[in-house]
């Protein structure tokens, strides 16, 4: 049991409204239907297997995907952009399985060491409640805009942290004003620098028994002299705030914090983006996208003299110039 005084920490009310504010905003003005300009873009994009693929940014590297083909840096960020209307600067790397609509989503968070010390003071059971009572607020913003709702209905699986691999992780089951059920699933890896941000985008309907979240954590790894083990005490940067209040900010809820109150908001307030999930929205887009796919005419071959990624036989590789 605690035995200081406690404060309670969390990002503000207007901070957060404004964040949620600006989200509906975007999406309610966004053409859901892909321009010509934009089939042809995501088209000549480098998509390549998802295997062996190094993240300079993170320095990490995701193993192997198998299924998932996988754009970087500025393409990764401009596919989710044409995706959800929505930039975010953090993603280093988009995966995408084409046959199943599944999308894995990386994204790198460069604020230091994450402690992992201070995992007793999430609250699974009061952080739920707190994420209802938000429903209201946040709903209101939504349907001004003209916009779905959505009610958080309860865990799919509760926060949870895996002390071998440095992650924690979650899934949050809800619903919208129509009818259909969302999942939101995250992983948080932690690294000596940061931490990685993974989420799982699918349609609930085909999820079942898979669990594409799991893949990508086990399969995505930081390189040496950048692990969390790797970590040294008073030479390496450390983020103002543990592993609790981590989880919080990206929940958008608060923890109850023993000390250092002030040090925490303001590392959270840099975490704004965490609570911005246009994810929600999105998935059924690139479901759809990617399962009509033939119409945006992307098929990924591998040229026969460099291995490289084509669209198509008979397409000059755009990488050793021979005819595939």
């Amino acid at each position: 049991m605690l035995k200081t005084s406690l404060t309670g920490v969390a990002l503000t009310t207007a901070v957060l409204a404004a964040a949620v504010t600006s989200t509906c905003a975007t999406i309610a003005t966004a053409a859901f239907a892909l321009s010509a300009d934009e089939k042809t873009e995501i088209k000549q994009m480098h998509w390549t297997p998802a295997v062996n693929v190094h993240l300079r940014t993170s320095k990490s590297t995701i193993v192997s995907l198998s299924g998932f083909q996988v754009v970087q840096g500025t393409e990764a960020r401009r596919f989710r952009e044409i995706a959800d209307a929505i930039g975010d600067p953090e993603i280093e790397a988009d995966a995408i399985n084409f046959d199943t609509g599944s999308e894995i989503v990386f994204s790198w968070y460069p604020e230091g060491f994450v402690r992992s010390d201070d995992w007793a003071d999430v609250n699974a059971d009061s952080f739920l409640q707190q994420m209802k009572e938000k429903d209201a607020g946040a709903n209101r913003i939504r349907a001004s805009k003209g916009l779905l709702t959505l009610s958080t209905l309860g865990w799919l699986e509760k926060p949870h942290f895996n002390e071998d691999t440095h992650t924690v992780s979650w899934r949050i089951d809800a619903v919208d004003s129509s009818g259909h059920k969302v999942v939101n699933a995250v992983a948080l890896k932690l690294g000596r620098y940061g931490f990685e941000r993974i989420v799982w985008i699918a349609d609930p309907a085909d999820v079942g028994d898979k669990n594409d979240l799991l893949l990508a954590v086990n399969n995505h790894r930081y390189d040496d002299r950048a692990r969390y083990a790797d970590y040294v005490a008073g030479t390496d940067h450390a983020a103002e705030y543990g592993i609790a209040g981590l989880v919080a900010g990206a929940l958008g809820v608060k923890v109850l914090k023993v000390a250092g109150a002030g040090a925490a908001l303001i590392g959270l307030k840099k975490l704004g983006a965490l609570l911005l999930l246009p994810f929600f929205f999105a998935w059924r887009k690139i479901v759809g996208l990617f399962k009509a796919r033939a119409a945006l005419n992307v098929t990924i071959k591998q040229c026969a003299n460099c291995g490289k990624p084509i669209e198509r036989e008979g397409l000059t590789c755009s990488y050793c110039q021979a005819t595939a």
